[in-house]
């Protein structure tokens, strides 16, 4: 008889380790999933020796996918190779497991060495797969974006290190093995039957009022909204899954990403490929070079000395705001034109005229008429032909802005069916 709350048809798990220094967790982990009713498929990723018990997918099987045999990685001895080899081998192998539907969420336990073997395998699998690291490395002042990337995997800090079982790392396990079983139960709640176009939107905090206004005029015409944090990951998520085909159309509102990429701001994009992948799937966007007329940097003394004298916002204790100069606007404006220009699908620019962000404005420390219109020129003088530009005598948060990049989506929508 199954307890409450288990669901009732099983589900699988797959454990992900490296088995030469962690199978007594992951046997830990196996018979608390197999409590709860659900099955377990095991991969092990190590290196130096045999398990006890015989995985699912063995060592040998991981180090081939990766490239390698594992006879000729220990004759080498050289570690970086290993867990290289490994990194590749474990994440083509999860994703061959799911495109075969194998599985149903993967959990992974591991120190520094684990985690980057585990998160790899998990970022190469789609959005929406339950995810969950147990690791040390969840802690202090460790980048989580190395590990994260723009995946929906969750990390739980271990407490103790990964050292067998004990009084600790059971209550630990226990806890992450009661939270994978609720997150693949949970997976199934959401149904995407409904179909509705799609649109991807980047807003910042600086661009809410926009993005509200666009949210709701859209969303009266059919609409789903997906808003992406331009914060240096969200920017990137989106076109991420534009690349997996997930949306219809991009409303590129905020590209702020873009110039703390190209001048050290703590929101760079985290990947190169920023304001591309929509032109490449050929989808219609609709791009704002709205917040490109500042950067961000943690607290005021945290401001690089080549920054300060500047005009500067304090957003809030952990963050600064300095406003970008004419040279490094028309910068990332020749960037964005000359990416917009390779676009496949129908791409349209909205600029509006009296500011780009909340402080842009007449009377408020960010207003600069000449920096504005230095980018502004770019985009005149650069854009393709064909791409419309259209420019509006008013603030990025007016709501006749927002509704002007609304009329220009449908228009180029319109031209591509």
């Amino acid at each position: 008889m199954q307890s409450p709350g288990v669901s009732r048809r099983p589900k699988t798990i797959l454990i992900l380790a490296t088995l030469d220094t962690k199978e007594d967790e992951v046997v830990f982990l196996k018979e608390r999933v197999h409590q709860r009713g659900h099955r377990v498929l095991t991969v092990d990723a190590g290196v130096l020796r045999d398990p006890r018990a015989k995985p699912d997918v063995s060592r040998h099987e991981v180090a081939s996918a990766g490239g390698r045999p594992l006879d000729e990685l220990l004759q080498s001895g050289d570690k970086g190779l290993c867990v290289q080899t490994m990194i590749r081998g474990a994440a083509r192998t999860v994703r061959e497991l799911w495109d075969q539907k194998r599985f149903d969420g993967i959990i992974s336990v591991g120190g520094a060495q684990g985690a980057a073997i585990g998160t790899a395998a998990m970022r190469a699998l789609p959005f929406g797969v339950p995810k969950l690291m147990v690791t040390t490395v969840a802690s202090g002042q460790a980048r989580f974006g190395d590990f994260v990337g723009t995946s929906d995997l969750t990390i739980m800090h271990c407490v103790a290190d990964m050292f067998g079982i004990n009084m600790l790392t059971a209550k630990v396990l226990s806890i992450a093995a009661g939270a994978m079983v609720g997150m693949v139960e949970a997976a199934g709640e959401v149904s995407c039957a409904e179909k509705r176009p799609r649109v991807a939107m980047t807003v910042l905090g600086n661009t809410t009022p926009a993005g509200m206004t666009i949210k709701s005029l859209l969303q009266e015409r059919g609409w789903e909204v997906v808003g992406f944090h331009a914060n240096g990951t969200g920017g990137v998520a989106a076109e991420a899954l534009i690349a997996e085909g997930c949306f219809d159309a991009m409303l590129d509102l905020t590209t702020h990403e873009l110039v703390d990429r190209e001048y050290g701001g703590r929101h760079g994009a985290i990947a190169d490929t920023r304001l591309q992948e929509a032109g490449k799937a050929g989808i219609p966007q609709v791009v704002v070079p709205a917040c490109i007329d500042y950067l961000v940097f943690g607290d005021l003394g945290s401001v690089p000395a080549r920054f300060q004298g500047r005009p500067y916002v304090v957003h809030n204790p952990q963050i600064t705001l300095v406003r970008a100069t004419a040279e490094e606007m028309t910068h990332v404006a020749n960037i964005m034109a000359r990416r917009l220009n390779q676009a496949k699908g129908p791409a349209a620019v909205a600029i509006p005229l009296r500011g780009l962000s909340m402080h842009n404005i007449e009377g408020q420390v960010f207003f600069d008429p000449p920096a504005d219109r230095a980018c502004r020129d770019v985009f005149r003088q650069k854009l393709r032909p064909d791409i419309p530009l259209r420019e509006m005598d008013a603030h990025v948060n007016d709501p006749a802005f927002a509704a002007m990049c609304v009329d220009l989506l449908l228009e180029i929508l319109g031209k591509t069916n």
